[in-house]
């Protein structure tokens, strides 16, 4: 996370409008590979379950206007009021990633052969 801060703190200090769109599971990307990983090895779930940081308040102390789409029907008026608006925007958009458990853990389970 510390890695990626500094697009963030750049973006605040520009005098153009910007907006930018995160969209955010419950879990980190790594942790979902991960656990994903230990899934498909028939490894337990032990051990990955930190989320993400709020970054609605993440973007909110680098000075810009941070933004949570929690419904379908207020995404695209979230994206045009930040277009409309000046300054830096973050949008985070949820995203539940059960269907891609069920393709790519169980279904594939079912399609590849067992590793003696």
């Amino acid at each position: 996370m510390q890695a990626r801060c500094s697009p963030a703190s750049a973006g605040c200090t520009a005098t153009a409008p910007l907006s930018t769109i995160i969209s955010a599971s419950r879990l980190s990307p790594n942790t979902r590979r991960y656990r994903w990983k230990q899934a498909v090895d028939k490894f337990p779930d032990w051990g990955l379950t930190f989320g993400n940081p709020d970054f609605v308040r993440y973007a909110e102390s680098y000075g810009a206007i941070g933004h949570r789409v929690k419904r379908t029907d207020d995404l695209v008026p979230t994206i045009e009021g930040a277009f409309k608006d000046t300054g830096v925007h973050l949008i985070t958009v949820p995203i539940d990633y059960v269907e891609n458990t069920r393709v790519l853990v169980e279904e594939l389970r079912g399609r590849v052969p067992e590793v003696a």
